[in-house]
């Protein structure tokens, strides 16, 4: 439950309720069967058992990763202009060999990615970057910093985990989606 306990400050509880799902040991969705390695969870937080073969670390980071989602989605963060445009995201139709096309996310700003499940779209960018800036900001600070300053502003709330003792939980007032209003209001005016 590491991971959630450190989500950003007025982040919890959600609005809509959020049930965590451990799988029994050895299964998954069938769905999942399909794909090659390990679906270690998904964003509607039901954990498999693959995702606690890779240690404590990644399982924090894990469900940091996975809360992100429900953050980026319910603010409606991962879907906005901007965040796509600091990432350099594009939609690329190629032929699909039956005379039509398939649609894909492209990126721009390789050096923006901060890992290589971020390349996937725009929300697993959102997830990887959220979990980039809480555990190991620095990367995304020195590569992207605009994309830093985005998720510093507008979710953490100005607060940075570059040192240890930013780590500290703070206790703010209010919670994130009261907050996050007056940034998007702040946002617009910027924009026009």
């Amino acid at each position: 439950m590491q991971g959630i306990e450190d989500l950003p400050p007025g982040t919890l509880p959600f609005e809509d309720n959020k049930r965590f799902v451990r799988f029994p040991r050895g299964r998954a969705y069938t769905a999942y069967a399909e794909i090659n390695g390990c679906v270690q969870a998904n964003a509607v937080m039901e954990f498999f058992d693959c995702g606690f073969n890779f240690g404590r670390e990644n399982s924090i980071q894990t469900s940091f990763h996975e809360a992100s989602h429900y953050i980026g989605d319910e603010l409606g963060l991962d879907e906005m202009d901007k965040w796509r445009e600091l990432s350099g995201w594009e939609v690329v139709n190629r032929p699909d060999g039956n005379g039509g096309t398939n649609s894909y996310w492209e990126t721009t700003k390789a050096q923006c990615m901060v890992s290589a499940y971020g390349f996937t779209n725009p929300t697993e960018d959102f997830s990887e970057s959220m979990v980039a800036y809480r555990y190991n900001p620095g990367p995304l600070k020195k590569n992207c910093p605009e994309k830093y300053k985005f998720l510093k502003d507008l979710v953490f709330r100005g607060i940075e985990y570059t040192d240890p003792k930013l780590c500290e939980n703070k206790k703010i007032d209010g919670s994130l989606t009261d907050s996050l209003k007056w940034h998007l209001k702040k946002i617009k005016y910027q924009l026009n």
